[in-house]
């Protein structure tokens, strides 16, 4: 405004400056439209990284399958809690189950006669469909598979049915052999089984009879032995990598989620 009020005072002054004021205006509207046109160029670079497009050739990641042995992922595991299992078992029946895993079925029978608290906790939560599709989140070859925690990550909670059942515990850790069904548990004498089971995968020194021990000592509730029949899907299961580096002590959580995708609970009258 001072200047423009000066011009109006001063003619002589102000007309000999004109095409100079020109100038200088046309050189700024120049460089005004320069820096537009270069931040507009900028934009839309920037525009095109925040919206960055899959490479032709993939992300260099390799696919991996949403379940182990070419199943499909069964639904999502919905496990609720409770406050206590109530019976399950009738009095002289015998009983069984079939675990459906992604990798084929497991046949097991029940010792309901030797551990009948944790029988009657396993076939209630069975029934209730808790382990229909939680993982197998602990695979450590030739020892264990181990399944039943309800998010499938050791250590963070909640780990078991919202319930713990007495232990039963065998007299000798030698039983602990290939194809035999555990409770596991939080420590020995600790009467803290829940839903959490292991089955022993570990193979004796013979390929015809299992006869070797896992090494375990007598602190976990048995429940029951898997058919000879099954020992196939035991050994597909079993030999799964791993995130692990598979010392007994590791929640070795295969790579390739393998599910149960139910347990069916059978029942004879004897």
């Amino acid at each position: 405004m001072a200047a423009a009020g000066h011009n109006r005072k001063d003619p002589a002054r102000a007309r000999p400056s004109r095409p100079i004021d020109v100038r200088r205006r046309r050189a700024a509207r120049v460089a005004v439209l320069a820096v537009i046109v270069v931040a507009a160029a900028g934009s839309a670079l920037f525009s095109r990284a925040e919206e960055p497009t899959a490479p032709a050739g993939g992300s260099g990641a390799p696919d991996l399958p949403e379940a182990a042995c070419k199943a499909t992922r069964p639904p999502q595991a919905r496990p609720q809690r409770y406050e206590s299992p109530p019976l399950a078992l009738k009095a002289g029946a015998d009983y069984g189950a079939v675990i459906s895993t992604s990798c084929g079925d497991i046949t097991i029978d029940l010792a309901e006669g030797k551990a009948p608290e944790n029988v009657n906790s396993f076939v209630f939560l069975a029934r209730r469909g808790f382990y229909d599709g939680l993982i197998w989140h602990r695979v450590v070859p030739n020892s264990i598979i181990q399944s039943g925690d309800p998010n499938g990550v050791p250590g963070e909670p909640p780990e078991g049915p919202g319930y713990t059942v007495p232990d039963e515990y065998p007299v000798q850790g030698s039983v602990y052999v290939r194809g035999v069904v555990a409770m596991a548990n939080k420590g020995p004498f600790t009467d803290s089984a829940g839903s959490q089971f292991f089955i022993v995968t570990h193979k004796g020194i013979s390929e015809d009879v299992a006869v070797e021990p896992a090494g375990l000592e007598p602190h976990y509730s048995i429940i029951g032995r898997v058919a000879r029949t099954s020992f196939d899907v035991l050994d597909e299961i079993g030999e799964k990598e791993t995130r692990g580096s598979g010392a007994p002590g590791e929640a070795n959580t295969p790579i390739v989620p393998i599910y149960i995708e139910s347990i069916r609970v059978t029942e004879t009258r004897g």
